[in-house]
């Protein structure tokens, strides 16, 4: 990850959560203690050790505004601290009037049902998820004590997990109270006509902006074609957050398995594709998922360790870990990513003849073509920025700095020949 210039890891929730092995066990907090079903502190910090000896920092994923379901009965959690009937869980001293509640009964709770009313998102319950009672000033504090944790482990931010649901003045107010929070972005789903809508929430962190990947999906899945004539207004054009505010994805832990407007590893090079666009072009900030395998949309991760004790890796086998991180095309578009930082997409170009096909400079950092054509090849002369030289197809190659594997290819005047396959790309940066 370092070596690659992969700047962070968004890592799940490292809380305590409720016992089970599907995915969703880790967004039902039992308590704040920093033991789950990845380990225990120790070994928590040791990994934020590593990574930041690697040049690779942490963002924790922080569930902060619900507590697990209430239990039938007194159940335990991963790490052995008991939750109970009745709203009541150890962080809130097990008193169900932290919680939010009905009115003289505080046990009990609404279920969000109408996301045209602000404060039935906000103080229901999601999904039988017991909801924390934002507004007061102790569960802020306690919250606030929670993040701080995370960054005294290591951590240098945090993912606010639904914070949708939590007023974007008590996201504030908790964010004031934590201590030495570097960054911080909020999931925030988009919904036309909601009442509650990501705008809201830039003024406490970056936003997460979830009609990116339903915009890529639109243009790169296999039964659409003609689109990438429409790509030189991708962006905030497209009616999405400002670039400066958004965190942009193909797809993550919940669309991958709720939604069927995105692309994931399922969709084979398509997704590769867009994922390269998604590095090479300056919108937002990109963030890569890395994922398993799975056709159970409940099914946690597997039990085979990523690496194996004689140094091999359990991943792309179709059966454990897809590590899309590891992809050579996209691993090396985070190198074009910061290599072209700060510059624009410039000096757009299309064939005339097929409406599949695309290239763009970042200015003189890079420059970047596409041809989603699925069935013929892309041979052409085309203008980029970039200055006259020889430059290493950064998507090919096993080592873009080094070109070893991978095409090289020469600008001359100010053009670059272009020959690509059906369904590839072309990236090239300045060192």
């Amino acid at each position: 990850l370092g070596r690659k210039g992969f700047a962070a890891v968004q890592i799940p929730p490292p809380m305590e959560h409720i016992q089970g092995n599907q995915w969703w066990t880790r967004y039902q907090p039992v308590s704040y203690t920093l033991t789950s079903r990845s380990g225990t502190q120790s070994e928590l910090e040791d990994m934020f050790s590593r990574c930041k000896a690697a040049g690779v920092r942490i963002i924790a994923d922080a569930v902060v505004n619900h507590m697990a379901a209430s239990p039938q009965s007194t159940s335990t959690g991963v790490a052995g601290t008991p939750y109970n009937p009745g709203r009541q869980y150890e962080p809130y001293d097990y008193n169900p009037d932290m919680t939010h509640h009905l009115d003289g009964q505080s046990t009990t709770n609404c279920a969000i049902s109408d996301y045209d009313d602000m404060q039935n998102v906000q103080t229901c319950d999601l999904s039988g998820l017991v909801d924390l009672d934002t507004e007061n000033s102790e569960v802020q504090s306690t919250i606030a004590d929670y993040l701080s944790s995370l960054t005294a482990a290591g951590a240098v931010g945090v993912r606010i997990d639904a914070a949708k649901h939590i007023s974007n003045y008590s996201v504030a107010a908790i964010l004031d109270k934590a201590q030495s929070l570097e960054y911080v972005f909020q999931e925030v789903i988009y919904g036309s006509g909601e009442a509650v809508q990501p705008e809201m929430y830039t003024a406490t962190g970056d936003v997460t902006e979830f009609r990116f990947g339903t915009n890529i999906f639109d243009v790169f899945n296999s039964k659409t074609s003609d689109k990438m004539k429409y790509m030189a207004t991708f962006g905030e054009a497209w009616g999405m957050l400002p670039s400066s505010s958004a965190v942009v994805f193909t797809d993550n832990h919940d669309t991958q398995r709720s939604s069927s407007e995105v692309l994931t590893y399922k969709d084979g090079e398509n997704y590769n594709l867009a994922n390269y666009f998604m590095l090479a072009h300056p919108y937002g900030h990109p963030k890569v998922m890395s994922s398993y395998y799975f056709t159970d949309s409940d099914a946690g991760p597997p039990g085979t360790p990523v690496h194996g004790s004689d140094g091999s890796v359990s991943c792309d086998d179709g059966v454990n870990w897809v590590c899309e991180h590891r992809r050579t095309g996209i691993a090396n578009m985070v190198g074009f990513r910061k290599a072209a930082a700060g510059t624009n997409a410039t000096n757009w170009q299309f064939d005339p003849t097929n409406a599949n096909r695309v290239a763009f400079s970042r200015e003189d950092a890079g420059f970047f073509a596409l041809n989603m054509d699925p069935s013929s090849s892309w041979e052409a002369s085309v203008p980029t920025d970039l200055a006259d030289g020889t430059y290493c197809n950064a998507i090919t190659s096993d080592d873009a700095d080094l070109c070893d594997g991978g095409e090289q290819v020469t600008v001359v005047q100010g053009s670059a020949y272009v020959s690509l396959a059906p369904l590839s790309a072309l990236a090239m940066y300045s060192s």
